[in-house]
């Protein structure tokens, strides 16, 4: 993630995230049974503000919004079909998934070891948009999602006047 610090208090972010969603369902009885692996891989672009109430020069503490836009780079459906517990059939299809929005709030710390470079912790509440398409995955069944990021940031310095 990139920060440019727009004064004391405010700054703006963006980055490049790489997500990938895994899945795997068994359906069927005993006998005769499907087993489906799905793997779904995006590309997002995020736009944050942040507010910091308090800034000084190695510690932060902040607020921040944000949205998100993800595209899918690469996504596929493994079908693999036994009878008698005997592989009969395996299909492996490409799937088209749609853009996929989101928006978030965090509250976070971050600690710098340089004017530029700094650790950061975000306790994070984020929430998916339906796609409109017909994959079902993980944010299909949870849109709002808890995380905590840990990292590192760059910081991009207001300039002297």
């Amino acid at each position: 993630r990139f920060n440019k610090m727009l004064g004391r208090k405010w700054a703006v972010g963006t980055g490049l995230q790489y997500t990938r969603l895994y899945s795997e369902t068994q359906e069927g009885n005993t006998y005769s049974w499907t087993q489906k692996e799905q793997r779904l891989h995006y590309l997002g672009i995020p736009l944050r503000a942040t507010w910091y109430p308090v800034n000084t020069n190695r510690w932060a503490v902040y607020t921040s919004a944000q949205t998100m836009l993800e595209w899918p780079i690469h996504s596929t459906l493994i079908r693999n079909t036994y009878v008698g517990g005997s592989l009969l059939e395996t299909d492996k299809l490409r799937l088209s998934p749609s853009l996929q929005w989101s928006i978030g709030v965090a509250a976070g710390v971050e600690y710098r070891l340089s004017p530029v470079i700094g650790i950061y912790a975000e306790p994070s509440l984020q929430y998916f948009f339906k796609t409109g398409d017909a994959i079902d995955s993980y944010r299909t069944a949870h849109p709002a999602t808890f995380s905590v990021p840990v990292g590192i940031r760059i910081n991009i310095p207001t300039p002297s006047r």
